[in-house]
């Protein structure tokens, strides 16, 4: 089975407004459609993703108000 990285991106980009108001400078981490964790930096959010979901399997998103590209940080570690 392959990863859905689009379907990820889609629950984070609805998600997004209530992450702005609640945990604005946060990166937020997910995983078969789900948040799964917040964190304070990409790199403990990318340690996290590929400790518990191995590389290439979620995708870590800064909580800020542009983001600019949609990006599997799993797979540049």
């Amino acid at each position: 089975m392959t990863y859905d990285i689009d379907g990820d991106y889609a629950v984070f980009q609805e998600e997004l407004p209530e992450l702005l108001a609640e945990h604005p400078g946060k990166v937020a981490l997910y995983h078969d459609h789900a948040r799964v964790g917040l964190f304070n930096t990409f790199d403990e959010a990318v340690q996290f993703g590929v400790k518990t979901y191995e590389l290439g399997n979620f995708i870590a998103q800064p909580v800020e108000q542009q983001v600019p590209n949609r990006l599997s940080y799993s797979l540049m570690v």
